[in-house]
Order: structure tokens, then C-alpha cells, then sequence
């Protein structure tokens, strides 16, 4: 398979093709940087056939274990601690009315149960943060 067929356009096709409410796209929020695409991009595209959302964080470092498709290499990284950004994603999901999971997914390095717990962490804040914000939009 040609690695451009991982771009959100290529996910969309095949879902617009396959044409059945079945049939939904995992949109995993590290992953678009890995095919030099902006992870807020493919969200916009997707989001109305959005079924699962994998949660986790890239930033861009020489010599990183991920290659994308332009050469960047990145490394998985604590969330929030990189370049993919959560915090306009979970707000975006929320406001399109996303009920589906969140679920946390982490690739960085060191102590895998350290990294987890520190991300873990940082996703709930994530969580608290954005549901303060829907809660003064609708203060409003």
C-alpha cells in the first residue's frame, strides 16, 4: 500500500466509497504527523465519521524512532509534552458532539509504566480543562 493512502483523504474515500454508517475511521491524534499531515486537518475531514479516538503526543527530535513520509523523525512524547495539538482537538471533538472513547495510547521512551502515569495525568487535566471551557460557553 502507498504510504499516502494513510492521509485523511485517503481514509475518507474509502469510507465515502464503502457508503454504510458501519463503517468509521480511528483517528488517532499522533499519528497524521508521521505523514507530514496537520493532525487538525485530517480532524476536520474525519470528524463526522470519527468512531474511536486514540490519544497521544509526537515531537519532532533528530534521530527520533518515527520517520514520516517527508524525513522528520519524531519520538513519542508524555502528553502535552509535544507537538500534536490536544487541547484544539478535544475542544473540536467535544463541539461536534464526539460520545465515543478516549482512550490513551503511549509511545515514548523510558519507564513505559513512568511515561504512562505522567500522561495519564496530563490527560485528565487535558479533560478538566476542556470541560471548564464548555462549562463557561454555556455560562455564557
Amino acid at each position: 500500500m502507498a504510504a499516502w493512502r494513510r492521509r485523511g483523504e485517503w481514509r475518507l474515500e474509502i469510507i465515502r466509497r464503502v457508503n454504510s454508517k458501519a463503517l468509521r475511521s480511528t483517528f488517532d491524534t499522533g499519528n497524521f504527523l508521521l505523514v507530514d499531515e496537520d493532525p487538525l486537518r485530517a480532524l476536520d475531514m474525519l470528524l463526522p465519521y470519527i468512531g474511536h479516538v486514540h490519544v497521544k503526543d509526537f515531537r519532532e527530535t533528530v534521530g527520533g524512532r518515527y520517520q514520516s513520509l517527508g524525513g522528520k523523525t519524531y519520538e513519542g512524547a508524555d502528553l502535552g509534552q509535544g507537538a500534536v495539538p490536544l487541547v484544539e482537538i478535544v475542544k473540536r471533538l467535544e463541539r461536534a458532539g464526539y460520545k465515543g472513547e478516549l482512550v490513551l495510547e503511549y509511545e515514548g521512551t523510558g519507564d513505559e509504566a513512568e511515561g504512562i502515569r505522567a500522561s495519564d495525568g496530563s490527560f485528565e487535566k487535558l479533560l478538566t480543562r476542556i470541560s471548564a471551557l464548555a462549562q463557561n460557553r454555556e455560562d455564557e
